[in-house]
């Protein structure tokens, strides 16, 4: 779901402190950023490349790795902007933006 960058990162933060499993990434080149979170606390991992949704793979073939599967996963996105200034403090969920979106 697209969401303003403000209520992204407040929803994020959220997630973070509620101590579910989340990855927030943006792909090269890309203007949107996007956050998979758990539904639940438990890990998943891995068992076939057939699985869809966002793979934490070390570089040691012979650790386990970590899978955010997309259909157990709240999944949301914004677009990422050029010249934007976020206020961020610890437990601080007011942002301040200044921003051009990125073209």
């Amino acid at each position: 779901m697209q969401k303003e960058i403000s209520t992204f990162f407040n929803e994020v933060q959220g997630f973070y402190e509620s101590n579910l499993p989340l990855v927030v990434f943006r792909k090269p080149n890309e203007v949107s950023i996007t956050a998979y979170v758990q539904k639940s606390k438990e890990l998943k991992y891995l068992d076939s490349f057939e699985e869809q949704g966002f793979v934490f793979a070390p570089f040691n073939k012979n650790e386990k790795k970590v899978l955010f599967p997309i259909d157990k996963c709240e999944v949301i996105s914004s677009e990422i902007f050029k010249n934007i200034t976020l206020d961020i403090g610890v437990n601080n969920s007011n942002f301040k933006i200044n921003s051009n979106k990125v073209s």
